[in-house]
């Protein structure tokens, strides 16, 4: 196979489009969907240069899993998984609080937890960062990281609720 033919297939070998419709990120190239892409005004805390990012199962990953990547800035991305309803790591009270904040609709809220592998004695613990989590309006397309004022959510909670921490 050509050089070039190569650069068109992703690495499962399914064709790609044109590299402008393409995202790059860390675990090979997905294609761009504006469906899928999220604004966050004046981007994340620490990362004030990327504002858009794009929601995409993690390729050839069967799994909760997420990855939250910056269009634009390949060197910008987040594992992620979206917070269960039916969990409650967080107080229904305190989602509300932020949903009525940001003004976003009943039912358009989707609430994601960045994800962090911590080196242990015993391997590598999953772990979520519930004290600021991402705040996401699907209708709107607009997302906000916001710190939560109850000291009570950890910045390293265990991920165990799902097949994700599994």
């Amino acid at each position: 196979m050509m050089m070039a033919e190569m650069d068109k297939t992703d690495a499962a070998g399914r064709a790609l489009p044109e590299a402008a419709d393409v995202l790059a990120t860390r675990f090979g190239p997905v294609p761009l969907d504006p469906d899928r892409q999220f604004r966050f005004r004046g981007g994340l805390p620490g990362f004030p240069e990327a504002e858009h990012f794009q929601l995409d199962p993690i390729p050839d990953l069967d799994s909760d899993f997420m990855m939250l990547q910056a269009v634009g800035v390949p060197d910008i991305g987040f594992i992620v998984v979206v917070l269960p309803d039916d969990v409650p790591v967080i107080r229904r009270r305190d989602i509300e609080d932020v949903r009525a904040m940001l003004d976003i609709a009943c039912g358009e809220l989707m609430v994601l937890a960045v994800v962090t592998l911590v080196p242990t004695e015993k391997g590598v613990e999953k772990v979520v960062n519930l004290r600021a989590p991402l705040f996401v309006d699907a209708r709107r397309k607009l997302g906000a990281q916001v710190v939560l004022s109850n000291p009570a959510y950890p910045l390293r909670h265990p991920l165990v609720w799902s097949e994700a921490g599994n």
